[in-house]
């Protein structure tokens, strides 16, 4: 089964504004899950730049998808957030709140220990719904348990 999708830091277009390349598949069947750590820091710039760079390069440097990249994305994608990150309610009401899973940044000396789960479970700024689903839900979706 060949993967096809939208290649990212390579071309003459430098999606990734400077990230590692990767790719996020398009064409895939069952779709190819993806999920990277910590990317909801700058996920909404990064979402916005692929949508902007498909709209001006489909077709010369990039093959037509079946929707734009940002929503490709939303149906394929997973990230992880901190529970530190001051952007995750924005991060949530970009992407939606099935698409981001708890990360802990255990052992480095940024990560919050003991205490994590705590410090995510006990933000004023996410519902407890969003919260149940970060924590939980949305790895056994990803892992598909």
């Amino acid at each position: 089964m060949a993967a096809t999708g939208i290649r990212v830091g390579g071309g003459n277009t430098n999606w990734s504004g400077g990230l590692p390349a990767m790719t996020i598949s398009a064409r895939v069947s069952p779709p190819l899950r993806w999920t990277r750590p910590f990317i909801s820091r700058w996920l909404p710039f990064w979402l916005w730049w692929l949508d902007e760079l498909y709209e001006r390069y489909e077709g010369v440097d990039v093959e037509t998808l079946s929707a734009p990249p940002s929503e490709l994305f939303r149906r394929q994608c997973f990230v992880s957030a901190d529970p530190g990150e001051r952007t995750l309610p924005q991060v949530l009401q970009l992407l939606g709140d099935d698409n981001v899973v708890f990360a802990s940044d255990y052992p480095h000396p940024d990560g919050i220990f003991p205490g994590v789960v705590a410090a995510l479970a006990d933000r004023a700024d996410v519902s407890d719904a969003d919260k149940a689903k970060i924590l939980g839900t949305n790895a056994g979706a990803l892992f598909g348990l």
